[in-house]
């Protein structure tokens, strides 16, 4: 289900796009939703668990006054979806779509690779996932009183 927040978002976000606001497609238990627009169209992608309990990456394009129907762009049990990786569904060109979203890695709560996906039909068919390339990265920040410096490997 929406949280009433995220659903007040949903609704501010069409009111500012110029979308007449309509309930949304997500099913109950749905969660981590994103509206993105490009051009004239207008994508909402959530995160909803399937019969099964294991979590999709779900998405409908509005169509005039109303959503079409919701699809799955990804299925995955390891999916993650929190404050720090909110997947999503956005709209690329004509009938493209991109999605992207991150797995927890097998025997850690914070480490995860980052999957992308690409539709040329508007979501009836994706490319096999991509996975991120990862390199060596280093975030310096100015040391002294209150800083320090990290880094990952």
């Amino acid at each position: 289900m929406l949280r009433p927040w995220s659903v007040l978002a949903l609704l501010t976000a069409c009111a500012c796009s110029g979308v007449r606001p309509s309930d949304p497609p997500a099913a109950a238990g749905s969660i981590a939703p994103r509206l993105t627009q490009s051009g004239e169209r207008t994508v909402l992608s959530w995160v909803e668990p399937d019969a099964t309990g294991v979590p999709s990456l779900r998405f409908a394009e509005r169509n005039g006054d109303s959503w079409g129907v919701p699809r799955t762009a990804a299925r995955d049990p390891f999916l993650a979806a929190d404050s720090a990786d909110i997947p999503s569904v956005v709209p690329t060109g004509d009938a493209a779509l991109a999605a992207h979203w991150t797995v927890k890695r097998n025997g850690s709560r914070e480490a995860r690779d980052l999957f992308v996906a690409v539709s040329h039909d508007g979501g009836a068919s994706w490319s096999s996932p991509a996975r991120g390339a990862w390199t060596e990265w280093r975030l310096s920040m100015p040391r002294g009183k209150g800083h320090r410096a990290a880094s990952a490997r």
